[in-house]
Formats: C-alpha cells, sequence, structure tokens
C-alpha cells in the first residue's frame, strides 16, 4: 500500500474514533470550562505520528483493533498533556502551539495544569476501554474455541494479559522514568552547561521513550521481548535523530539553547545521521512498507 493512502486511511479511522469518543465523554456531565478546554489541544491538529506508528506496530503483530484504535487515540491525548505542561510559564513559556494560543493563554495556567492531568489520566481509560466492552469479550471468546467461557484458554487471555505488560511499562518506565525524568533534566537547560552526552540523554527521555512506546506498542501485546527490545532501541533512536533535526530548525530562535548550539553544523550532521541509520535499519526489518517509510520520510531535513 502506497504510504500517502496508508496514513490518509488511518486518519479517517482514527477521526471516527476519537470524535467518538470525545462526543461520549463530553456528555457525561462535565463542567462548562473543562468541557471546553478538554479536547482543545487535541483538536488542534497534530501530525499523528505516535499515533501513526503504534497503530501500526499493532498491525504488525496482529492486535485486534478494537485495542489499537484506542491505543492510537491514547497517544495523542497523553501527548497533548505533555505539550500543554511543556507551554506553561513555569517550563518553557510558549504562547502558542500548532498555530493558535497554547492552553493556558486560551484559559488560564490552572486551567493548563489540570487539563492536562485529566488528558494523562484518560489515556488509561483507553488503553482498557475495550476490555470493559460485552463486545469485545464476546468476540474474543469466539476466537477461542466454540462455547468456549475459559477465561484461561490462551488465545481468550492473551490480550489481557498484554494490555496489563503495556499499562505497567507505559506508566513506570516511559512515562515516568524516562519522559518525565528527561523534562526535569530538561529544565537545567537554563541552569548549567551541558555537555554533548547531556543533551543526548534528555532527547532519548523526553523524545525518544514515546517514539520507543509507538514502535514496540504491538510487539509489548503481543508478548514477543525480543520484538519489543529491538522496536523500543529503535525508538529511542528515531527520537534523537527526530530532535536533531527539530534542533536545526530552531537554531536561530532567540535564547533557544540546544545541542546545536556546542556542536558544529557537520558533526551535528553526522551524528543525526548516525542515530536515523540505527532506527531505520531495525524498522526496515520488521516493516519497510509503513514503519520503515513513515520514519525515513519523517527525516528528511527540509532545506
Amino acid at each position: 500500500m502506497i504510504l500517502q493512502d496508508y496514513i490518509e486511511s488511518f486518519k479517517q479511522r482514527y477521526n471516527r474514533k476519537y470524535l467518538s469518543f470525545k462526543e461520549e465523554f463530553l456528555s457525561s456531565g462535565l463542567s462548562e470550562i473543562l468541557t471546553n478546554s478538554l479536547f482543545y489541544t487535541p483538536d488542534s491538529g497534530g501530525k499523528l505520528l505516535r499515533s501513526i506508528f503504534a497503530f501500526r506496530s499493532c498491525e504488525i503483530f496482529e492486535v485486534p483493533y478494537e485495542i489499537s484504535e484506542n491505543l492510537a487515540i491514547a497517544l495523542e491525548l497523553f501527548q497533548s498533556f505533555t505539550l500543554i505542561h511543556d507551554d506553561l510559564p513555569s517550563l518553557d513559556n510558549d504562547d502558542f502551539r500548532r498555530g493558535k494560543a497554547s492552553l493556558h493563554r486560551a484559559f488560564d495556567t490552572p486551567t493548563a495544569i489540570l487539563t492536562g492531568d485529566a488528558l494523562s489520566l484518560l489515556t488509561f481509560t483507553l488503553f482498557t476501554k475495550p476490555f470493559i466492552s460485552k463486545e469485545f469479550s464476546r468476540k474474543l471468546k469466539k476466537s477461542t474455541k466454540p462455547n468456549s467461557s475459559n477465561l484461561n484458554h490462551p488465545i481468550f487471555s492473551r490480550w489481557y494479559s498484554g494490555i496489563i505488560d503495556l499499562i505497567h511499562f507505559f506508566s513506570s518506565d516511559v512515562a515516568v522514568k524516562e519522559l518525565i525524568d528527561g523534562q526535569i533534566l530538561d529544565t537545567l537547560n537554563s541552569k548549567n552547561n551541558l555537555d554533548i552526552e547531556s543533551y543526548i540523554k534528555i532527547y532519548e527521555k523526553k523524545t525518544g521513550s514515546l517514539f520507543g512506546f509507538s514502535f514496540a506498542a504491538g510487539a509489548i501485546l503481543a508478548k514477543n521481548q525480543y520484538a519489543k527490545e529491538k522496536l523500543y532501541s529503535a525508538g529511542l533512536a528515531f527520537g534523537i535523530a527526530f530532535q536533531i533535526m527539530d534542533d536545526s530548525q530552531d537554531i536561530n530562535k532567540e535564547n533557544e539553547t540546544n545541542l546545536l548550539c556546542i556542536l558544529e553544523k557537520q558533526n551535528a550532521q553526522k551524528l543525526f545521521n548516525s542515530y536515523k541509520k540505527k532506527a531505520l535499519t531495525t524498522l526496515h526489518e520488521f516493516d519497510p512498507e509503513i514503519l520503515y517509510s513513515l520514519a525515513d520520510e519523517t527525516l528528511k531535513i527540509k532545506k
């Protein structure tokens, strides 16, 4: 399938599921302020990169669409939470995000903090949503053997066990030990002179960890440890390359401090190429058609 066709097909599927979830959740009696703020950032039209990567990873490992569709939305809500908090005056102090006012500017700082908190928790609502669905349970039972209601049947219990592994890995290893810890280290950027290794570690934690999770999501759910480790590592490398590319576009911004402030452009390009190659080599091994092609296209630096 041509990459652009795949992306368009995914976005149509994503939008249907996202709008359905949004409508369902907003009908649950929220306050007016949270009703208006909750989906303000997710509605602003991001690239959905992490969601596409995760959805495709699930396809590779034959994860049911009921799980992968909700997972894709969950990642976009979690990404929105990180952006909302990054933009706050006490962190990056950005007034605009995706072409419109940042949430704390459109509303206020307390609302932005609490809305970000809410989105981070809705991530887990979406992770588990299929598993409280009677329809999904019936479908899994039918996939075991006729008239089976044995919850311990290997086929039936596989995805239940997989989602527990995924939630544990995401909440502990990815969200706290990597992403949030990376954000904390990044706050030192304005206080200390960081060396190259320190920048790389921040990029790996803050950016690479969520890409790693996205690439590895299907393998985690399918309990394929070899693929999980390989794809997560590829995501870390991809994230570092992605951030170096982003730095190259921000180098002329006022008061911007990043890796390119201490590394010559030629050496930064070599570092970028090294991490890009590492990521793409692994992605080509697992999925040359979509994961590899999309990652390669994403890391093409605009001249």
